[in-house]
């Protein structure tokens, strides 16, 4: 099987999201198979800050649009300084459903900048955790 290496997964992927790069990849049983990860180099983890002292520890923001069509990523969103984004930015879909991104919200796990009128960003955990 021919599967992509890549850094920011599809969120609809059940192991992998199509990319570029390839990784030959073997499994007795697909269902059984889960990553194994390369630890990230001290470099790698200096990307990680936690600016709002989210108790969960460090992350850094990610790309909440995605180039792929999704038939619920296309909608308004209000920052919490009231400033509305009229969608996502052109040729682009949201990653996530507008419910998903509330729930996400409440659970503090969307970041929208220091003022709270920043385009949304969703927090990539320093801690690798499977879907």
């Amino acid at each position: 099987m021919r599967l992509p290496w890549v850094y920011s997964p599809k969120n609809t992927a059940r192991h992998f999201s199509e990319d570029h790069d390839f990784v030959l990849v073997y499994a007795k049983s697909a269902e059984q198979w889960s990553p194994n990860p390369m630890p990230r180099s001290a470099r790698q983890n200096e990307r990680y800050k936690n600016p709002d002292q989210d108790p969960r520890g460090s992350w850094k923001p990610g790309d909440l649009s995605a180039r792929n069509f999704y038939s619920q990523g296309t909608y308004a969103i209000r920052c919490p300084s009231g400033r509305e984004i009229s969608g996502p930015p052109k040729g682009t879909y949201w990653r996530y459903s507008e419910e998903k991104l509330k729930e996400m919200d409440t659970d503090g796990r969307i970041w929208w900048g220091p003022d709270g009128n920043g385009v949304p960003a969703v927090k990539r955990s320093s801690v690798f955790s499977p879907r």
